[in-house]
C-alpha cells in the first residue's frame, strides 16, 4: 500500500460511512412512519369498535324500554254493562 491508495482510502471509507449513516437515518425515519400509520390505524378501529358496541347497546336499551312500557291499543280498552273501563296493559313480545 502505497501512499497514493491511503490517500483514496480515507475518503472512500469516509463516503461508505456516511451513507451507511445517512441510510440508517432513513431506514429509521421509514420505520417510525410505518408504525406510526400502524398505531392510528389501531386507534381508529378502536374508535369504530367501540361506537358500534355503544350503537348496539343503545338499540338494546331502547328495545328493552320499548318492550317494558305498556302498549295500549283500541282493543285493550274493554267497557262493561255498568260503564266501567277497564284498562288492560299488554306487552309486546319478541318471537
Amino acid at each position: 500500500m502505497g501512499p497514493d491508495t491511503l490517500g483514496l482510502l480515507i475518503p472512500i471509507v469516509a463516503i461508505a460511512t456516511g451513507g451507511i449513516i445517512a441510510i440508517t437515518s432513513i431506514y429509521t425515519k421509514y420505520r417510525l412512519n410505518v408504525e406510526q400509520i400502524k398505531a392510528d390505524a389501531m386507534v381508529k378501529a378502536e374508535e369504530i369498535r367501540a361506537r358500534n358496541q355503544y350503537d348496539i347497546e343503545r338499540m338494546i336499551m331502547e328495545d328493552r324500554n320499548f318492550k317494558d312500557s305498556p302498549k295500549i291499543d283500541s282493543d285493550t280498552i274493554k267497557e262493561d254493562e255498568s260503564g266501567y273501563t277497564e284498562r288492560r296493559t299488554s306487552r309486546r313480545t319478541s318471537i
